[in-house]
C-alpha cells in the first residue's frame, strides 16, 4: 500500500506520532481552500509522490476541483531506502546532506509498518532542524541504478527476505 499522499502521512503519523509531514489543505468540489495556515503552498496533486519542485501530473480538472496544496518542501531531497524492517541507507539524488541514522531507523519501521511493506523508499527533506518525510514508495525506482542497492536487493531476496511481502 502506497496511497495519496495526505493518507500517507495520515499513516506514517499513526505509526509514529512526532514524525514531521508537509502541513496541506484541501478543498471539496470548486471551492478555494483555506492557504493562511499553509508556508509557501504549491498545488500538488494528491497523486504525485515525487514530483515537489514543480507539479507536472497535474491535469485541468484537478487544478480546478479537489484542490490539494501542500507547504513547499525545505532543505535537501534525500531517498532513504530499506529492505526488511531495518533502514538500509541513503540515496541523494542530488548532492549530500547530513541525515540523522536514528531518525531514519525510526522513520523505516514506522513505513514498514504503516505501509505494510518489507521494502521501500522515502522521499525526506532535509534541514538543520528536521527530517520531513514527504512520500512512500514500495517499487524501489529512484534507488534501482546505484548498483549497492541492486546488490542488496540481490541477497536480500535470495535469502527469502521478502516473506510474502508483509512487513506488519
Amino acid at each position: 500500500m502506497s496511497g495519496p499522499l495526505d493518507v500517507q502521512w495520515f499513516e506514517l503519523e499513526r505509526a509514529l506520532p512526532e514524525a514531521n509531514t508537509p502541513d496541506f489543505a484541501y478543498s471539496f468540489g470548486y471551492e478555494e481552500p483555506d492557504l493562511t495556515r499553509i508556508e509557501d503552498p504549491m498545488q500538488k496533486s494528491v497523486w504525485s509522490l515525487f514530483d515537489w519542485r514543480q507539479e507536472r501530473q497535474l491535469d485541468d480538472e484537478e487544478r480546478r476541483r479537489h484542490q490539494f496544496h501542500v507547504s513547499r518542501p525545505k532543505g535537501g531531497p534525500v531517498i532513504a531506502w530499506y529492505l526488511g524492517r531495518d533502514y538500509n541507507g541513503i540515496h541523494f539524488p542530488r548532492g549530500s546532506v547530513e541525515v540523522d541514522d536514528a531518525v531514519c531507523g525510526q522513520l523505516t519501521r514506522a513505513a514498514a509498518q504503516a505501509f505494510r511493506s518489507a521494502a521501500g523508499e522515502m522521499l525526506l527533506y532535509v534541514t538543520d532542524e528536521a527530517v520531513t518525510f514527504h512520500a512512500f514508495s514500495p517499487y524501489l525506482r529512484s534507488v534501482a541504478v546505484d548498483t549497492a542497492v541492486q546488490d542488496a536487493l540481490d541477497e536480500w531476496l535470495l535469502a527469502g527476505g521478502a516473506g510474502g511481502g508483509n512487513a506488519a
